[in-house]
């Protein structure tokens, strides 16, 4: 087998794996929904229901469901359901991206109770909703992280195993991407030197398909972290390396929009092979951020018209680079950041 058949042999059996909960139909389907359509996103989970607008990325909705029976849970669910579909309620006037946590639910919605499919079909009607599992979700926008401030950032996406680490291992000649060091085999050993990167960072709304994987060295990966903006012009990082940090690149730049009288800074984004998207960021504990910390976990997804006018972020007459406002965020430097809003 030559090194084409291989590599060939190799990523069709990490797309079957990574793949098996979205098919290239509902690929398509997700990478086909223009935010601009919805009002709002609602996130329905095993233990709370979120509800952010797709104008600012405010929070208009939030209930409570984890200490609650499984019957108990059953029953709001559906109570929840059946206002959406009512007609005297706030929330049908709003077109809705609905994201069902748990993929079962949505298929039970749709076959076990008669009343819930009538209201499925209700409330898809009235106001153009559409209906996504989680597997859709997180391939396009990434996944849920919740900061703890004792245990830092959890919820993170489900960990590799080691058959698809293996094969990533083949897939990159046992080299990292970035400074092409000879690497050993994937290991049960807690400080391996051998390990994944994803490319697109979880936390900056990276997803866990094996196209957004890399082999790397620890102390790369330690020197990439999450950051987007990485320098590209080192003699140390070679060629395939340098290929995916400049597509990085690409994918993430930073604007501000004016809503309201008021400018705020967002940001476009996008997983490899999906159509990118805009967050907002927010002043949350003197800190902005484009992720709602203290609750969901979710990013402030916001959908922008032909109206909205996107500007770069300047001082002095001069752009100023996506790297240095990350540097900014990172630090937490609220005060320059609202100089160069205002």
């Amino acid at each position: 087998m030559n090194c084409f058949q291989k590599d060939f042999s190799i990523l069709k059996n990490l797309n079957h794996r990574s793949k098996s909960s979205l098919t290239d139909d509902k690929r398509k389907e997700v990478n086909s929904i223009d935010l601009t359509e919805y009002d709002a996103i609602a996130y329905i989970g095993r233990n709370s229901i979120f509800i952010y607008s797709t104008y600012k990325g405010d929070l208009i909705y939030y209930i409570n469901l984890l200490t609650q029976s499984e019957i108990e849970h059953k029953k709001n669910i559906k109570n929840f359901f059946r206002n959406l579909a009512d007609r005297n309620t706030n929330f049908t006037c709003l077109s809705t991206l609905f994201v069902i946590e748990e993929d079962q639910f949505l298929k039970n919605m749709k076959k076990n109770d008669d009343e819930l499919i009538k209201i499925y079909h209700t409330i898809t009607k009235i106001n153009g909703s559409q209906f996504i599992t989680a597997a859709q979700y997180h391939g396009r926008f990434g996944f849920k992280i919740k900061q703890d401030q004792k245990t830092g950032i959890r919820g993170k996406a489900r960990k590799i195993d080691i058959c698809d680490k293996n094969h990533i291992y083949e897939l990159f000649n046992h080299k990292c991407v970035y400074c092409n060091k000879e690497l050993e085999k994937f290991s049960d050993k807690k400080n391996s030197i051998t390990q994944i990167d994803h490319i697109v960072p979880i936390k900056e709304g990276g997803n866990n398909y094996y196209l957004n994987w890399a082999l790397v060295c620890r102390e790369c990966n330690n020197l990439k972290v999450n950051k987007l903006f990485n320098d590209t012009s080192k003699s140390s990082i070679c060629k395939r390396g340098k290929k995916y940090l400049n597509k990085l690149k690409e994918n993430y730049h930073f604007y501000k929009i004016k809503r309201d009288n008021q400018y705020y800074l967002v940001r476009k984004q996008g997983n490899f092979y999906f159509n990118s998207y805009f967050t907002i960021y927010k002043k949350i504990c003197q800190k902005y951020t484009n992720r709602d910390d203290l609750c969901s976990g979710y990013q402030f997804i916001i959908s922008l018209s032909d109206n909205d006018e996107l500007k770069p972020i300047v001082k002095n007459d001069k752009v100023i680079p996506d790297s240095v406002i990350e540097s900014e965020l990172i630090k937490g430097n609220v005060r320059l950041i609202d100089c160069w809003l205002n």
